[in-house]
């Protein structure tokens, strides 16, 4: 069974619910914990491969090396810049990467208008424009839910609503989501409803593989 430290912003104390907290200091979750269904410690307690923070293992084959999670089933759109202060930080071993963001993902907000645009499209006219806490480093993650990117992604699929995360052999964490192909005129079969459709043909010849750490987007078709 594996379990993903997402972030809830909502948890914050009220006294710590102000927006640098909210949009460019907790930006992110942390690792995974990993233990087998059958095992139990002598008290009942599940027997941990995967625990702790920063993440320790008890099985030398399963590391986690990129345990940040920017894009999962929790996430909001956030504001990082790119630098070691920004975010919630933890003590890295040596062979661990520092957190600083890489990648074409990353959208940076330069300019007023740049600006301006982006927060009314956000909804956060307030802050976003205004602040000198932005700067030319500062990078935008959008779509971080991964329901909503693979949704903007191929909207003609129709999704398992249950993404699930896994450790890679390279140390990485990713979600996979099943996706299906359905039509309504396969011929000689019956309709079922599927949401607010009727379909009569569903095939899961879909995976979607979507990277916890840089949102990178990977659709397999069997």
């Amino acid at each position: 069974m594996l379990a993903a430290r997402e972030l809830n912003v909502d948890k914050l104390p009220e006294s710590s619910r102000n927006w640098i907290n909210e949009k460019l200091i907790y930006t992110h979750g942390y690792g995974i914990t990993m233990n087998p269904v059958n095992g139990f410690t002598p008290e009942g307690l599940p027997t941990l491969i995967l625990s702790n923070m920063p993440i320790q293992s008890t099985v030398p084959s399963i590391v986690v090396k990129r345990p940040e999670i920017y894009f999962g089933e929790a996430n909001q759109y956030r504001r990082v810049r790119e630098d070691a202060a920004t975010g919630i930080q933890l003590p890295a071993r040596p062979d661990e990467q520092s957190d600083v963001l890489r990648g074409q993902w990353r959208h940076p907000p330069r300019g007023f208008l740049r600006r301006f645009l982006i927060a009314s499209d956000r909804g956060d006219l307030t802050k976003l424009p205004f602040s000198d806490d932005i700067n030319r480093e500062s990078r935008l993650l959008m779509r971080r839910n991964v329901r909503d990117r693979v949704a903007a992604l191929a909207p003609f699929l129709t999704y398992d609503s249950d993404p699930y995360i896994v450790v890679g052999d390279d140390g990485r964490l990713s979600w996979i989501m099943d996706a299906f192909t359905t039509s309504d005129s396969y011929p000689y079969s019956r309709h079922y409803t599927l949401g607010n459709t009727f379909i009569d043909y569903m095939r899961n010849s879909v995976k979607v593989v979507i990277d916890a750490y840089d949102g990178t987007t990977t659709f397999y078709v069997f």
